[in-house]
């Protein structure tokens, strides 16, 4: 485990990610299984840091369906600040409130992979308080505080599987990567979650959601391993999924497909779904009011010509807000016959910054979800819940798309008049290609170049 479990005990101030919390008079806690508090029913007489005026907020309950927030007065993007949102000192916590604090940034950088907060500390008010480490902490947003316990996972779900020879794994342990730290997303703008996620929780100084679907890469293919950490690692994936869950089943805007932003929340709801045993439905085709299905993974993935599983988003047609005209780096080709980078380089469009925009933000992050979601399909049908288009791509992209990004170079004939390249080719793509186990471990499997994504696919797939 990466925390330190010990019995029930009484505290008048609790702290955690930089984050302190007075209490009024002696309160009984105990953690969850990610190290976050169960308080009894108690007041909160202050924290520290205050609020300075416009950061350091705190919300009770935090509505799934809202795009406002009471965090953080300088996070924009849409996802604005409602003042009657934040939470006020001393403040009284009853049983099935849930409590996030947050710590704002000193300084912030603009734009949706921007956050304006470096970290946040989650107090849950239970009734009963669980034994210490067994109990997940039920989902932030909402009023609906199921909790499920360590004995409600079915573990034999994972297959245990040797480690592939020559494989050295991952470090998954350091404190803020690899799910340890509780990813805040809440609100029904997903591109403007990165907003409010805690960077020191992410690894990620701007947030960038793409950044930490890497981490959820890397954790699926190393759970499905006989290794001692299985368990741990396979924990706070399920933890990521009990808070994406409520997310996904109130509004059609959550997960909508679109770019870095979107990807990688589907498979740690599935997991967490199998894992638990639950009958969450899992909406498979909701358009949100912004006009964007649900999940990356099943609406910017599709059959084109030959029926070849390729990568892109459906523009100029009814009822789509993309269009070619706007700039828009996603847009599939029109006859189903082009990838979107294909598009962007052989075509010519002046689409910047796109080119191998999938490559680059998207696709690197799918090799492990998918191999773990086919290593657990027979007790699961969890692949089939991920989808046969999907699994398509990604086999696709490992065995070809990601080589050809990684090599390619732009034929004169694809050049302007003139004889200069299109704007932007060739930016987005590495100079050095796949020539090695490194590059190869990073540009195919979204490894960390240590070679293990690579000998996980190439042993198990």
């Amino acid at each position: 485990m990466l925390i330190t479990c010990t019995s029930d005990n009484i505290a008048t101030e609790l702290s955690q990610n930089t984050i302190t919390v007075k209490l009024e008079g002696p309160t009984a806690f105990s953690t969850s299984v990610l190290g976050e508090y169960f308080v009894e029913p108690c007041v909160v007489t202050s924290v520290d840091p205050a609020w300075a005026g416009d950061a350091n907020g705190a919300m009770i309950n935090p509505d799934p369906a809202s795009a406002q927030q009471g965090y953080d007065n300088r996070a924009g993007m849409n996802f604005t600040f409602n003042g009657a949102l934040r939470a006020t000192f001393p403040l009284e916590l009853v049983a099935g409130d849930t409590l996030v604090l947050t710590r704002g940034k000193a300084t912030t950088g603009g734009g949706g992979g921007n956050t304006h907060i470096s970290d946040c500390m989650i107090l849950t008010c239970v009734a009963d308080l669980p034994d210490p480490c067994t109990a997940f902490r039920p989902p932030i947003v909402g009023t609906s505080k199921a909790i499920w316990t360590t004995g409600d996972v079915n573990y034999n779900l994972l297959p245990g599987l040797p480690v592939p020879s020559r494989a050295s794994l991952i470090d998954m342990t350091p404190v803020g990567l690899y799910l340890n730290k509780t990813i805040l997303l809440h609100g029904n703008l997903q591109t403007n979650w990165a907003q409010i996620v805690p960077s020191n929780h992410c690894g990620s100084a701007t947030s960038y959601p793409y950044d930490w679907a890497l981490q959820v890469n890397r954790m699926s293919a190393a759970c499905m391993l006989d290794i001692p950490a299985a368990h741990s690692i396979a924990n706070r994936l399920i933890q990521y999924g009990i808070d994406l869950f409520p997310n996904l089943a109130v509004n059609g805007d959550t997960f909508a497909r679109q770019g870095g932003f979107a990807h990688s929340k589907k498979w740690p709801v599935v997991f967490a779904k199998s894992m638990l045993g639950e009958d969450w439905t899992i909406p498979t085709h909701v358009v949100g009011s912004n006009g964007m299905e649900k999940f990356q993974e099943n609406f910017m993935t599709y059959l084109g010509a030959g029926s070849v599983a390729r990568f892109g988003a459906i523009c100029d047609e009814a009822g789509y807000p993309d269009t070619y005209a706007t700039g828009n780096h996603l847009c599939r080709a029109q006859a189903g016959d082009l990838d979107q980078w294909e598009l962007y380089y052989l075509e010519g469009w002046p689409q910047g910054p796109g080119g191998g925009y999938d490559y680059q933000n998207v696709s690197r992050a799918w090799p492990g979800q998918a191999l773990a979601a086919r290593l657990m399909n027979g007790a699961t049908g969890s692949a089939a819940a991920m989808g046969t288009t999907w699994l398509a791509y990604v086999d696709r992209f490992v065995e070809v798309i990601s080589e050809n990004l990684a090599a390619f170079v732009i034929p004169t004939a694809y050049n302007q008049p003139g004889g200069e390249p299109y704007p932007g080719a060739g930016g987005q793509i590495p100079s050095v290609g796949l020539i090695n186990d490194f590059q190869i471990d990073v540009n195919k499997y979204g490894g960390t170049g240590n070679g293990f994504m690579k000998r996980a696919w190439e042993t198990y797939r």
